[in-house]
C-alpha cells in the first residue's frame, strides 16, 4: 500500500532556492561583463575597428538632412518629429521635422529631414 504526503516547503527551501537564482543571475551577468572587458582590451591591443568586433552602432550625420545608421537593433518608435532606435548599448532618439525612414535593412538605415537633436540614452 502506498501512501500519498502532501508536504509544505519550508521557509529555508523557498529561501535556498532563491538564493540560488540570484547567485545564478549574478554569475552569468559578471561572465558577460568579464567577455565584453576581455573583447574590448583585444580589439584595442590588436587596433581592430570597434564597430566590426564590439557591434558599436555607427552614426554618419551629414549636415542636418541625412543620418545613416549601421548596427542598430530595432526602431522603437517612427514619427515625422521624432525617431527612436534601440542600439546595442543603449538607445538613440532623433528629433527635427519631416524625418522618414528611406531605407532599412536588419543592419542599416539612412534617415532624412531637418534634423535638430541626436540624443543617446539608456
Amino acid at each position: 500500500m502506498s501512501r500519498i504526503t502532501n508536504k509544505k516547503k519550508s521557509a529555508g527551501e523557498n529561501r535556498r532556492k532563491s538564493d540560488t537564482a540570484t547567485f545564478f543571475s549574478y554569475t552569468v551577468s559578471m561572465r558577460k561583463e568579464k567577455r565584453e572587458q576581455l573583447t574590448r582590451q583585444l580589439t584595442k591591443s590588436l587596433e581592430l575597428p570597434g564597430d566590426l568586433m564590439l557591434g558599436a552602432s555607427i552614426v554618419t550625420v551629414t549636415g542636418r538632412r541625412d543620418l545613416a545608421i549601421e548596427n542598430y537593433k530595432g526602431i522603437l518608435e517612427y514619427r515625422q518629429d521624432k525617431i527612436r532606435l534601440l542600439l546595442k548599448n543603449g538607445q538613440l532618439e532623433i528629433t527635427g521635422r519631416n524625418l522618414k525612414i528611406d531605407y532599412y535593412t536588419n543592419d542599416d538605415m539612412k534617415i532624412t529631414g531637418q534634423v535638430d537633436k541626436l540624443e543617446y540614452g539608456m
